[in-house]
């Protein structure tokens, strides 16, 4: 009698561990078709067989801190775009399973968006490099603080030559072409560029005259000038060199894109149809 009570608590035991060793496989597998969880613990979500992992999740709040520096990423913040994480996953994956990566129009925008992605960063590689050969003077300071004292207000109208500027003085006179002249507002001088700024001061008061800067012609009417109080220099010294910097900055790197082109003058097709 002991020996047959021994081996039935043995198989009821054995019963037990097998039913609760059973109940916490099923509770630990996934949904009726989800993929199997991943067996490491570093997924953070997952939906099918699209898994975010902790490391790529990290990459991902990092690229959106760095396109708006000024993210608080809260941790209500941090669940949305987690899912939102997930949400790119899944239609990427969709995009796969249609093959849209053979279609031409996406091939083509793929280009397209890979030479601007290139020639962005070419640009801010080289603006890196030139800034360490931007120079300021103190004549130059000086300069750019006087030009900060002159203000001027003007008109401008642009015309693709000296012969449609002559008929866009005449109707000026009869406020016909000054009404659709762009105007500048009232701005510094020291803000200008140096070609325009070099014709502004020239151009006497409500005088249209034709101007040519660069390749481009322009009718232009000084309308106003006149002087402003600036702070001490002192106090906008720094500003001043920032703004100055910039400026030199872009003209070197122009420079930079005329030397590209070598030494080959450029040639345009004149008889091709512009107009």
């Amino acid at each position: 009698m002991t020996k047959f009570c021994s081996c039935l608590r043995r198989h009821v035991l054995y019963r037990v561990i097998t039913f609760g060793l059973t109940a916490l496989l099923l509770a630990c597998s996934s949904p009726p078709g989800d993929a199997p969880a991943p067996a490491t613990s570093t997924w953070l979500a997952r939906s099918g067989d699209q898994v975010v992992e902790m490391e790529e999740f990290q990459a991902y709040l990092e690229q959106q801190t760095h396109r708006n520096p000024r993210l608080k990423i809260t941790p209500a913040m941090k669940r949305d775009l987690l899912e939102k994480c997930l949400e790119k996953k899944l239609v990427l994956a969709e995009a796969d399973r249609q093959d849209l990566e053979q279609d031409p129009k996406v091939i083509k925008d793929v280009k397209e968006m890979k030479e601007q992605i290139m020639i962005k960063h070419l640009f801010a590689h080289k603006e890196k490099e030139l800034a360490g050969q931007i120079k300021i003077g103190n004549e130059e300071i000086q300069q750019y603080y006087q030009d900060m004292s002159q203000v001027l207000q003007f008109r401008y109208i642009i015309v693709d030559d000296p012969t449609q500027a002559n008929a866009v003085v005449n109707k000026w006179a009869q406020k016909i072409s000054a009404s659709e002249a762009v105007d500048s507002g009232e701005v510094s001088l020291a803000t200008l560029d140096e070609s325009w700024s070099r014709h502004l001061l020239k151009l006497p008061p409500h005088k249209p005259q034709t101007i040519q800067i660069g390749r481009h012609w322009f009718v232009v009417e000084v309308v106003n000038k006149r002087k402003v109080e600036v702070l001490p220099l002192d106090q906008v010294r720094e500003q001043i060199v920032g703004n100055l910097s910039s400026r030199k900055e872009k003209e070197t790197l122009q420079n930079w894109l005329h030397s590209l082109k070598g030494q080959h003058r450029l040639e345009i097709n004149e008889a091709h149809k512009w107009h």
